[in-house]
């Protein structure tokens, strides 16, 4: 008996797959997610006897990174705004009963936030820093 080879083909087919883009659409609001300023207002101290007298505004830029006097170098109080703006800030701690210092030159932000605790704005001193406003837009 002979032995033969048998030999089959086979037939493959290869569909192809109909794809759809889909685009999608996302709108973003853009909604701040950190201030972009802080303000502290600097007052005259006149209470009780009459109201306190704003004499000028710190201020601190997030994305500056910047600390800057807003207003009131030109005014009659200029060269004490400009001297409270040079020094520290020497605040009470509660926590510890001691004194801590924050650096205007290394702490700007932690600075201009807690002005309102510093000594230099405490009676007897003739100034009063008001606590920092936050604004956003």
């Amino acid at each position: 008996m002979a032995i033969g080879k048998k030999t089959t083909t086979k037939k493959t087919t290869t569909k192809k797959k109909a794809t759809k883009k889909v685009e999608t659409k996302v709108e973003e609001t853009v909604v701040p997610s950190m201030p972009i300023r802080y303000e502290v207002a600097i007052s005259i101290r006149n209470e009780p006897v009459a109201k306190n007298v704003q004499v000028g505004t710190f201020g601190f830029f997030e994305g500056e990174r910047a600390l800057k006097i807003l207003t009131g170098e030109d005014s009659a109080a200029g060269a004490d705004i400009e001297d409270l703006f040079e020094g520290d800030a020497v605040i009470d701690d509660a926590k510890t009963g001691s004194l801590r210092v924050i650096s205007r030159a290394n702490q700007p932000k932690d600075w201009l936030l807690s002005l309102h605790k510093s000594r230099r704005f405490q009676d007897p001193h003739p100034y009063v820093a008001s606590e920092a406003v936050i604004y956003t837009d």
